[in-house]
């Protein structure tokens, strides 16, 4: 739609009430006459703002709608990720922080969670300490098997 184009008028002139249009025009007088050249310019603008108005909606609509999508596909990609064996800080790769993580896990005497028994002798120790702190100095990185 150019902007110089008419829209076409949708809906009827709303009119006042007879007895609101006397008391208005008592209290304020006869209401000057609007040409109506000047009348249809501001119900023009008018609906241009309004449109105007309308679109920045919607993009923001689907603005937050693309938004919470990549929200979504971020935390799917982050929970989907596979756990590494020894990564005890949630980090992604096995380093001394681990160790030292779960070190302090065991010296708080807090029940440490079944899978860090990482080599199978069925208790939570320093033996698991030491074989994290062996696996993030190897060069090799392939203790856990």
């Amino acid at each position: 739609m150019r902007n110089d184009e008419p829209i076409e008028e949708s809906a009827p002139e709303p009119e006042l009430p007879e007895s609101l249009a006397r008391d208005l025009a008592r209290l304020c007088g006869e209401a000057p006459p609007v040409p109506p050249s000047v009348d249809a310019a501001i119900a023009l603008a008018a609906r241009r703002r309004l449109a105007g108005i309308r679109v920045r909606r919607r993009a923001l609509r689907w603005a937050g709608a693309a938004a919470a999508a990549a929200a979504a596909l971020v935390f799917a990609v982050v929970l989907s990720r596979p756990r590494v064996q020894g990564d005890i800080d949630g980090n992604g790769r096995v380093d001394i922080l681990d160790a030292f993580a779960l070190a302090r896990e065991i010296e708080a005497r807090s029940d440490p969670r079944r899978d860090r028994d990482l080599n199978g002798d069925g208790a939570v120790d320093r033996a698991d300490v030491d074989l994290i702190a062996m696996t993030a100095v190897n060069l090799d990185r392939g203790a856990f098997r």
